[in-house]
């Protein structure tokens, strides 16, 4: 039926075993024969995924951003990123031990969500949201503007868009 949800497996649409744990959603808009007609509904990561970057003693930021692309599309980027010891082999504590945890501050925090969520912001004002898609997909550029940005308020591990969600279609 009309307006229904299929999901399937980025890496068996273009066989990409590297992005194997993304998955698409496409929403049904029009049947005709044997052929269907979707539109983007959004991007997805397995729980293998996400759960893969956790690890204790380390701090995990998730941020979530609501975004209008050029053409009137509203999409929710969901971004997850774990950090990382400022410099793994001197970081010592004053017993001149090497420290355990690599945690950092709320405030080093609040300043990675900022730049983040401005950078997610001025990359999706112009682009499409099908444009704004395939760079997520193809790990283009906006992981690594997104990478680039986090690792000036703390070392980052390891940084990925976990979901996109369409919220609003333009007319």
């Amino acid at each position: 039926g009309l307006n229904k949800v299929c999901e399937v497996s980025y890496a068996d649409l273009c066989g990409d075993n590297q992005q194997d744990w993304r998955k698409l959603s496409m929403q049904i808009e029009q049947v005709e024969g044997n052929n269907l007609y979707t539109s983007f509904y959004g991007i997805d990561s397995t729980k293998e995924a996400v759960c893969k970057i956790l690890k204790k003693r380390q701090s995990l930021i998730d941020i979530w951003v609501d975004v209008k692309t050029a053409d009137n599309y509203i999409l929710r980027v969901f971004v997850t990123l774990t950090t990382i010891h400022r410099d793994q082999s001197t970081y010592y504590n004053r017993d001149s031990r090497k420290m355990k945890n690599a945690y950092a501050k709320s405030s080093q925090i609040r300043l990675i969500r900022k730049r983040l969520q401005n950078t997610i912001l001025r990359e999706a004002k112009g682009s499409t949201h099908i444009k704004l898609a395939q760079d997520i997909l193809s790990g283009g550029g906006l992981d690594k503007k997104l990478q680039a940005q986090a690792t000036k308020g703390y070392p980052i591990n390891q940084l990925i868009i976990r979901k996109v969600k369409v919220l609003k279609k333009s007319k």
